[in-house]
């Protein structure tokens, strides 16, 4: 991430952090009401004795709590793809495991900070998570949005005997996930004091102002240097700053870690980042360059969840984002502003925590993913190291019989696809449609076959694919481009109207019905909070 998209990042995390990964399940619960929200939790007996497929800070967790998870993850990802492939599961668990180490992230950062979370921050953490929830449940129960909790408890008793609304959420809401709101929002608490200290109404003013800045980033954490070995090669590059400033745009250009020092398409920037709001970036790094004067170098290293940065003010004007009503509304806007600081202070405690929660994956499968996973982030210049790790990730799931989803054989295409084995690819995806027939797979065999020559074979496959799309209309579209492809430009296009009038459909769906306005509203927005704002 650049630095022009850390602030936004602070946002995007503190949403996330929010909502709870209780919250994941509570959209597959809801999307399954009726049949399975009231059938009680799992088997303890059973879940004790269920072999654990990763222990992530200590906590164990089991393939059966995933899947419950999984479900409802999945179901917020077919908002945009509709029908994911064995992979995109796989990465969706691992995605799952992250989650629980970003909490015990949150969990090492709290208790850092002497945050302690009692029964009483539980309980509104719940109430909290359930507003966010209620208006969506209550369109399930066909009940009004100004119903109370006495007639929503007795709508769940038509449905579950002996069922209360607190119970429902604790079943929705359990106390283990719940806690971290609890905990996210008390250490957010501990930081507010000292950001209001210096929370003047004039600071605050000076953050809406324009700056342009150069800089340097010397990255920690994942994909950086350890932290003191970071430290020390920014300070080298301070000093020689220091010593010449004169030189700080060739020092940026050769070792800053900044993706924005270099946009596409464009040479290298030396590190500056041209007029911005000040208050844009991460709050640590504003402050760093409002401390000094244009043309001056702020003396200290500046540390943020990213890494050091080697901070120059080169220039600074009035701004043009100023709110209007700023001196009427002062207090508003030094809030805003204290609780920004407090958000980008807890993320740094928990991104400083992350490297001491131990994952251990013990499921060889999802060990595989994560090894692709890693080759796929390695450039492709280091052929060595994304083999070394590709063999490695078949080595993994050598031994692990297929199951029905077809997700061993897909996952070895995937690999051998990004080792450039077509052949060793081909085989793969043809084992993984005896349990999976699917348009991906299908379309995936199409693309092998026409690297290697084999049109006849590709035409196949995309007859196939053809055959089993059902209104994915990203899906006709790349139908219609391979038969073009394949030199067929009488199939290509037929498939191409097929693609059309799928869009155009798309379109009439998507047109609001006459009279608009008075016609019934689908379910109401649950106000969980959208990431990125």
């Amino acid at each position: 991430m650049s630095l022009m998209g850390m602030r936004h990042g602070v946002k995007k995390y503190a949403a996330w952090i929010y909502v709870p990964l209780a919250l994941s399940i509570v959209v597959g619960t809801f999307a399954a009401f009726g049949s399975n929200l009231f059938t009680g939790g799992q088997d303890t007996a059973a879940a004790s004795a269920e072999q654990p497929v990763a222990v992530v800070g200590g906590i164990s967790v089991t393939r059966s709590t995933l899947d419950r998870q999984l479900e409802g993850a999945l179901q917020q990802q077919r908002q945009y793809q509709p029908n994911p492939t064995p992979l995109d599961v796989a990465r969706t668990r691992l995605m799952l495991l992250e989650q629980y180490k970003q909490q015990a992230a949150v969990a090492a950062a709290a208790k850092a900070e002497g945050v302690a979370v009692t029964d009483d921050d539980i309980a509104r953490a719940r109430d909290q998570a359930w507003s966010l929830q209620r208006g969506q449940f209550l369109s399930l129960l066909n009940l009004k949005p100004t119903a109370s909790d006495r007639e929503i408890d007795a709508a769940i008793a038509r449905q579950q005997p002996g069922m209360t609304l607190n119970d429902l959420k604790e079943q929705l809401f359990p106390v283990e996930q719940i806690r971290y709101n609890a905990m996210y929002e008390k250490l957010q608490d501990t930081y507010k004091e000292a950001a209001r200290a210096g929370a003047t109404a004039d600071k605050v003013k000076q953050r809406y102002s324009d700056i342009k800045v150069r800089h340097i980033l010397i990255k920690t954490g994942e994909g950086g240097m350890p932290e003191e070995q970071a430290r020390n090669k920014a300070q080298k590059l301070l000093d020689a700053v220091k010593k010449n400033p004169a030189d700080m745009p060739r020092l940026a250009n050769e070792n800053t870690e900044d993706p924005g020092n270099q946009p596409p398409g464009k040479p290298k920037q030396g590190g500056v980042y041209d007029w911005a709001p000040a208050n844009r970036y991460v709050p640590a790094f504003t402050d760093a360059a409002l401390a000094v004067k244009p043309g001056q170098v702020n003396p200290d290293l500046v540390k943020t969840s990213y890494g050091f940065h080697i901070v120059k003010l080169e220039g600074i004007r009035p701004g043009k984002d100023l709110p209007k009503d700023f001196d009427k509304n002062k207090q508003k806007y030094i809030d805003e502003h204290v609780n920004s600081v407090a958000a980008q202070k807890a993320q740094d405690a928990i991104v400083a925590a992350q490297p001491g929660v131990k994952v251990e994956i013990r499921d060889p499968l999802l060990r595989a993913v994560q090894l692709h996973q890693e080759a796929e982030r390695l450039p492709p210049t280091d052929k060595k190291g994304r083999a070394d790790k590709l063999n490695a990730a078949l080595t993994e799931i050598a031994g692990i019989k297929d199951g029905a989803g077809g997700e061993v054989p897909f996952l070895k295409a995937a690999i051998y696809e990004t080792l450039d084995r077509p052949q060793d690819a081909i085989a793969a995806y043809q084992d993984s449609v005896k349990s999976r027939d699917s348009v991906d797979t299908r379309l995936a065999l199409a693309r092998l076959y026409l690297k290697v020559k084999d049109t006849k074979s590709a035409v196949a496959q995309i007859q196939a694919a053809e055959n089993l799309v059902r209104g994915e209309v990203q899906s006709q579209g790349e139908i219609a481009f391979l038969y073009s492809q394949a030199g067929r430009a009488d199939l290509s296009k037929q498939a191409n109207q097929k693609y059309q009038e799928m869009l155009k459909r798309q379109a009439q769906l998507q047109e609001p019905p006459p009279g608009g306005a008075n016609v019934p509203l689908p379910a109401a927005d649950t106000g969980e909070p959208k990431a990125g704002g």
